[in-house]
């Protein structure tokens, strides 16, 4: 298929240059404890984060995760992979270290990120979305993926079900046991393209960037989305704007949030999907972290 040689081809071509980076103590990994969030807060902060429940599905992984980390050492990516690992393992997401698979995350560091992303979008438009299915992407859509920002990805998703892959929810749809409206179709995320310029992330730790890429990884939050209140990793930036640290790892709504995701039953309608997840957030109780990764501090200029 064609995407699929694409996304093959962009592990080879794919124009980064190694960073390299200091190593001065790890963020500290104190979590503000907070009361429960009240409900419509939970609802529109678990919107944030599946994107592709207007399609009719929120796509998650259901494969092994298998990574390609490019522009960074040896040493680094080890280290950024094995806190984006343990997350994953967390939520009961497969990760693989078999030299000999085909890598469907890859976490590109690439000195022009902002060239790169403009001309991935002018020459292979076709990335975006299925263009049989829904045509070209549109300007906006192009340009969420052009627009200057420290990290962007891609993510690739598609619908699977007993009744074969693309099938409508419409058509698939029953009542099951509990009155819930259930389909024979689910969300499936087969692939990710994430972009990092090395520049724009210098100064936050290596924990702090493998906890941000964990909720882009495992979760499917859109670029545009805005995190401003610090509840989330996603807020690092936002929060550096303002000139404060930001959370220094995973936050308890964070935590909360891949565990809703996760524990969702993947054949519900996605707003009753978004619901576990809000309810997560307002009744599990907080997790305050009792551990810091020996982390460093992320690529920055040589």
């Amino acid at each position: 298929m064609g995407r699929n040689l694409l996304l093959l081809a962009l592990a080879v071509f794919l124009p980064l240059s190694v960073a390299h980076g200091s190593a001065p103590a790890p963020a500290p990994s104190e979590i503000v404890i907070r009361g429960p969030i009240p409900p419509k807060e939970a609802r529109a902060l678990a919107r944030k984060f599946t994107r592709s429940a207007a399609s009719g599905m929120i796509a998650r992984w259901t494969d092994w995760l298998c990574f390609s980390v490019q522009g960074l050492t040896q040493e680094q990516s080890a280290a950024l992979l094995s806190r984006i690992e343990r997350n994953a393992a967390d939520v009961g997401v497969r990760t693989t270290h078999d030299t000999s698979c085909t890598w469907n995350v890859l976490i590109g560091f690439a000195g022009d990120a902002d060239g790169f992303a403009a001309k991935l979008v002018k020459d292979h438009p076709g990335l975006l979305r299925d263009i049989d299915k829904l045509g070209l992407a549109s300007y906006h859509e192009r340009n969420v993926l052009v627009a200057s920002r420290p990290i962007r990805w891609l993510p690739v998703e598609r619908s699977v079900g007993s009744i074969g892959s693309g099938a409508s929810i419409e058509r698939a749809s029953h009542i099951d046991d509990a009155s819930h409206i259930t389909t024979n179709v689910r969300g499936d995320k087969i692939a990710e393209i994430i972009i990092i310029d090395p520049q724009r992330v210098d100064g936050f730790s290596w924990q702090q960037l493998a906890d941000y890429l964990t909720m882009v990884i495992l979760t499917d939050p859109g670029m545009e989305d805005k995190f401003n209140d610090n509840r989330s990793v996603l807020s690092i930036f936002s929060a550096r704007e303002r000139g404060e640290q930001g959370p220094p790892e995973l936050t308890s709504a964070d935590r909360q949030i891949l565990r809703g995701y996760y524990s969702s039953d993947p054949y519900l309608p996605s707003d009753v999907q978004i619901g576990v997840i809000a309810d997560a957030l307002r009744t599990r109780p907080e997790q305050v972290a009792d551990h810091v990764d020996p982390a460093g501090r992320s690529p920055a200029k040589k």
